[in-house]
């Protein structure tokens, strides 16, 4: 989720709503907690003992005497690798703190709020160096504009103004046509497959999600039923209840079905050469968002005429 643009405080709020257990919740002598906070998913996302690694002495006091328990520096830690079974990948790890580490470095990290737009921190001034910023113009579309130029006007800069889903359009045939015409194409999809490998675990894992809520939902069906035989609902309650009910398993089902197909095309592809198959719907912006373009791009530069240069993290050229 944090690599999709989410931020700490929105996952926080997503985890919650799912009803999905916080650490404290296992921890019986320490302080204890019934919601997430945006610290705890900063502090998972940045720890190594998920990847299967021992972290010791990051805290210590300053002598024996002392009560008082400080941090230490990260050059101070003790780290044994592979002292336990992994549960995240460690591209997903590095990728997210990487992320993390950009964010930082702009100050623009941020601890909560709703997803960011899809190329917040990608667009880059030409001119000046400072990010485009998002907004809707007066016909309701997605643009972006200088930061300089809007916090400032044209005495520091002109507003390079760039509208979304042109961007989108320009992204997805450039990297069409890279596959087509075969450009360092084995690092292009080198790239490519990390992400589809990543997209295809995760597809599977929230299968096996959505078919534990459809089992879940079709025996709050059952429940609802029995409640309206003993009259503990009345008729209209109930047809509300199954009515609510029936739209979430129309609509876990039909997104488990586009993710059995997703995963059916990468089955195929694995089986074939790239030339065989069209995997454009992998990399499709519309579909993939941020997650596509912090694996792909590093930065994309806007002229004020409109142009643009796009940085890939591997060699287009």
């Amino acid at each position: 989720m944090y690599i999709e643009g989410l931020g700490f405080g929105k996952i926080a709020s997503k985890l919650g709503e799912e009803g999905i257990l916080n650490p404290s919740k296992y921890n019986r002598y320490g302080r204890y907690s019934d919601t997430w906070g945006w610290t705890t998913i900063r502090r998972i996302i940045t720890n190594p003992v998920y990847l299967g690694h021992s972290v010791q002495q990051k805290y210590c006091r300053k002598s024996f005497k002392s009560k008082k328990v400080s941090k230490t520096n990260e050059c101070e830690w003790i780290k044994v690798e592979n002292t336990h079974e992994a549960i995240v990948d460690e591209y997903v790890y590095n990728l997210a703190n990487h992320i993390l580490y950009k964010k930082n470095k702009n100050n623009k990290s941020s601890c909560g709020g709703s997803m960011p737009h899809l190329f917040t921190s990608f667009l880059i001034c030409h001119d000046c160096k400072s990010s485009l910023y998002y907004k809707k113009d007066k016909y309701g579309r997605g643009v972006y504009r200088c930061g300089r130029y809007v916090k400032y006007g044209t005495k520091a800069c002109t507003s390079h103004y760039t509208r979304e889903d042109e961007l989108i359009d320009i992204i997805n045939n450039e990297l069409k046509s890279i596959i087509d015409s075969k450009i360092d194409i084995g690092l292009f999809l080198d790239s490519l497959k990390t992400e589809v490998m990543l997209y295809k675990r995760k597809a599977l894992l929230e299968i096996k999600s959505i078919d534990d809520r459809i089992e879940n939902y079709n025996k709050k069906k059952e429940d609802f039923f029995l409640y309206r035989l003993d009259d503990t609902l009345s008729y209209e309650e109930y047809k509300k209840a199954l009515d609510r009910i029936n739209t979430m398993l129309f609509n876990l089902y039909e997104y488990k079905n586009r993710l059995i197909e997703k995963t059916e095309l990468i089955d195929k592809w694995e089986g074939n050469s790239s030339q065989d198959i069209d995997i454009s719907c992998l990399i499709d912006i519309h579909s993939r968002g941020r997650s596509i373009l912090e694996q792909l791009i590093d930065s994309i530069e806007i002229w004020e005429n409109g142009d643009l240069e796009i940085f890939y993290k591997f060699n287009s050229k």
